[in-house]
């Protein structure tokens, strides 16, 4: 898996997150045992690590999700084996749930 963020990493910019007086932090993946979260700036970036990852590695169409946490409504068509992803409004990685509006709430289970 170390290659495929290191290859993925090499094309798309990163996005900065981060509270306004801190330094930025660089995030363009999240993985976690079998769980992965892929952040992209824009649609062709997102393609672009879907095709990398795909490549490589076997994805389950049926848990791989979009959702676009930005003002734009624009419905971004990314596929995964020839396969439009869903766009959500919300999804749960690993106890948190993240909402489209970009808030986070954390899960007690």
């Amino acid at each position: 898996m170390d290659e495929i963020i290191t290859e993925a990493r090499t094309i798309v910019r990163k996005l900065h997150l981060g509270f306004k007086n801190l330094y930025p932090v660089e995030i363009t993946e999240c993985a976690f045992a079998d769980d992965s979260a892929i952040f992209a700036r824009n649609e062709n970036d997102l393609q672009y690590i879907m095709d990398v990852w795909n490549n490589s590695l076997k994805t389950n169409e049926g848990k791989t999700k979009i959702i676009v946490i930005s003002n734009n409504r624009n419905n971004p068509k990314v596929t995964l084996n020839d396969k439009i992803i869903e766009r959500v409004e919300s999804f749960k990685y690993l106890g948190c749930i993240v909402e489209e509006k970009g808030k986070q709430d954390l899960e007690m289970t």
